[in-house]
Parts: structure tokens; C-alpha cells; sequence
């Protein structure tokens, strides 16, 4: 529970950009997760964690062997913890940054090269997954077809067709497949649409984390941009 905890402060003060609060319990939670599991996927997640708010502070030297650990120890444990696979986009992600804030242009290219074929392994791997109709695997689908970085994954109009799939199956009472809704409209140009669609998913979000994301992404709809994952 302490881990949990932690690992969400931590996730919540890095998409505040709150890179030096959230080195403490970065910290804190890859020591909890190493007493309980030290060759655990969880612990090469508090691993990147830890590199990422170091790499948010120009701490680039310190957090170089933090992001490539971790992203070495999620790729090796990739496909065997359901639900976790997006971690190692996000390192990649992390690691594409410290390149680039380095200057390493060569290696940020390649690297950024890894994050496009992993994000096209996503796609794929969440199409055939979509093709059973499921509302969370439909979500997932439209949301990285919605929001992914790379322009050659985004494709709005096909984001919106599974995102409305899985809003009505789920009789527009879910706020997160409403937030993949808001984000496809947004990709899609559509930002009245967008706007609407978030403030449905903000009335349905108790306070906390996902309410403050919410309100984020509707900010950026009604200033007409579309919000980018990672």
C-alpha cells in the first residue's frame, strides 16, 4: 500500500512538473518496492520514475542510469504483467528527452526510432484486441490512436469510431472512455465537440488526480489544441 501510494504521488507531482518534489518519493517508493521485490517489473517502474523527475531537474547525469535501467528492466519483463506494457513507452519516452536535452542527436533518433516501433506494436496489438468488442479494449485503442506523439499512429477519425463504441457501451457513465472521446474529437479537429465531451467526463470524476487531468485537457480543448500523450 505505502508503494502504491507513493508511485502515485510521484506520477502526480511529474505531470505537475514538479520535478523536485517528486524525487523524494520517487525515491521512497523504489526503496519500498526493492524490499518487497527486488527483480519485480515494479521496481524497474520506480526506477524510471526516479529518472524522470532527476531528468526534469537538468540532473542529466544522474538520471541516465535511472531511465536505462529501468526501461532495460520493463522491456526484458514486457507482455508478463497485464496492463503495464505502456511503462515502457514512457521510458523510452523519458530516454528520447535526456537525449535530446543532451545534445546526443544521433542517439535520440534512435531511440526515438524504438518509441515509433513500439507504438506501432501497440496499435496492432490493441486493434486485435479491439476486434472483441470489449469497451476497455476499445478505449485503449482509440485513446493511443487519439493522443500517440507519433503523427504516423494518430488517426482521429478512426480514434472516434471506437471511442463513441465504447462510451455507448458503457451508456456514457464512464469519465475515463469520455476523456478518450474528448481527446479523439480534439485530434479530430472537432473542439466544441472536445470541450463537451470533457465536461462529461469532469462531472463524472470524483476530486483527486483524474479530476485535475481532466480539467488540464480542457483547458488545452477550449484554447483548440489537441492533447499528446507520451
Amino acid at each position: 500500500m505505502l508503494a502504491s501510494a507513493l508511485v502515485s504521488l510521484t506520477t502526480h507531482l511529474l505531470d505537475q512538473k514538479r520535478f523536485a518534489d517528486a524525487e523524494q518519493p520517487a525515491r521512497e517508493c523504489l526503496a519500498a518496492r526493492e524490499r518487497k521485490n527486488p527483480n519485480g517489473s515494479d521496481v524497474f517502474h520506480s526506477r524510471a520514475l526516479l529518472g524522470a523527475s532527476l531528468l526534469g531537474q537538468k540532473k542529466y547525469e544522474e538520471a541516465e542510469p535511472w531511465l536505462l535501467s529501468g526501461y532495460e528492466g520493463l522491456k526484458q519483463r514486457e507482455g508478463k504483467v497485464p496492463g503495464q506494457d505502456e511503462r515502457v513507452g514512457q521510458a523510452l519516452h523519458w530516454i528520447v528527452g535526456l537525449l535530446n536535452s543532451t545534445g546526443q542527436t544521433v542517439a535520440a533518433t534512435q531511440w526515438q526510432k524504438r518509441l515509433n516501433e513500439w507504438h506501432r506494436g501497440q496499435r496492432d496489438l490493441y486493434r486485435r484486441q479491439a476486434e472483441r468488442g470489449g469497451a476497455g479494449d476499445l478505449n485503449d485503442l482509440a485513446r493511443l490512436l487519439a493522443t500517440c506523439n507519433d503523427p504516423a499512429i494518430r488517426d482521429g477519425r478512426a480514434a472516434l469510431t471506437f471511442a463513441e463504441r465504447a462510451v455507448a457501451a458503457t451508456n456514457r457513465r464512464d469519465p475515463a472512455y469520455l476523456d478518450t472521446l474528448a481527446a479523439a474529437y480534439a485530434e479530430a479537429g472537432q473542439f466544441d465537440k472536445a470541450i463537451a465531451a470533457q465536461k462529461e467526463a469532469l462531472a463524472l470524476e470524483p476530486e483527486g488526480k483524474m479530476r485535475q487531468d481532466c480539467a488540464a485537457k480542457l483547458a488545452l480543448y477550449e484554447s483548440n489544441r489537441p492533447y499528446r500523450g507520451e
